[in-house]
C-alpha cells in the first residue's frame, strides 16, 4: 500500500516485456509537500528520462520547463531519494512510452507556478490520462488538478 503522503513521481526500469521488446514503466515517490515527477521509460533502444523543472532549458534536451535526459534515469530528484510505487508493464507501458514519445504537445512546457500549478505533478497528471491509465496521485501531489485541456 502506498504511502498516503507520497508524491507521485513517474519512472521506469528494463524489465517486463511487450511485442518482443524490453519495456517496463514504473512510478517512484518522494515523501515530500512539494512533489516532483519523473517519467522514464526503458526499451531495447535505450533509456530516456522526462521531468518538469522550476528552470526553463536547464539541460538535456528541452522544450521550457520540460527536459528529456537531464539527469541520468536512476538518479534521485529534488534533494532526496524515491522509491518505487506502482509499475506498469504491456500494454500500459507502451501508451505511457507514445505518450512521452510526444511529451512537447504538453500543453504548459512555457509555464511552471509551484502552486497551483501547473508543475511536475500536473506533467505528471497529463502523461497518465493522455495514455487511458487510471491511477490514483498523492493527495499531497500540488497542481495534479490543474485544469489540462
Amino acid at each position: 500500500m502506498l504511502n498516503p503522503r507520497s508524491i507521485a513521481v513517474v519512472g521506469a526500469s528494463p524489465k517486463g516485456g511487450y511485442g518482443g521488446r524490453l519495456l517496463n514503466a514504473v512510478l517512484k515517490a518522494k515523501d515530500s509537500p512539494t512533489g516532483y515527477a519523473v517519467f522514464v521509460v526503458t526499451d531495447e533502444a535505450g533509456c530516456h528520462r522526462w521531468e518538469i523543472w522550476q528552470t526553463k532549458n536547464a539541460g538535456g534536451r528541452s522544450v521550457g520547463h520540460l527536459h528529456c535526459d537531464l539527469k541520468p534515469p536512476q538518479a534521485n530528484v529534488g534533494g532526496g531519494p524515491t522509491r518505487v510505487a506502482a509499475v506498469w508493464t504491456g500494454e500500459a507501458a507502451l501508451k505511457l512510452k507514445e505518450v512521452l514519445e510526444k511529451a512537447e504537445s504538453y500543453p504548459f512546457c512555457h509555464k511552471y507556478w509551484y502552486w497551483p500549478g501547473p508543475n511536475s505533478n500536473t506533467f505528471a497528471a497529463w502523461v497518465l490520462r493522455r495514455a487511458g491509465i487510471r491511477h490514483a496521485l498523492s493527495p499531497m501531489a500540488l497542481g495534479k488538478r490543474y485544469p489540462v485541456a
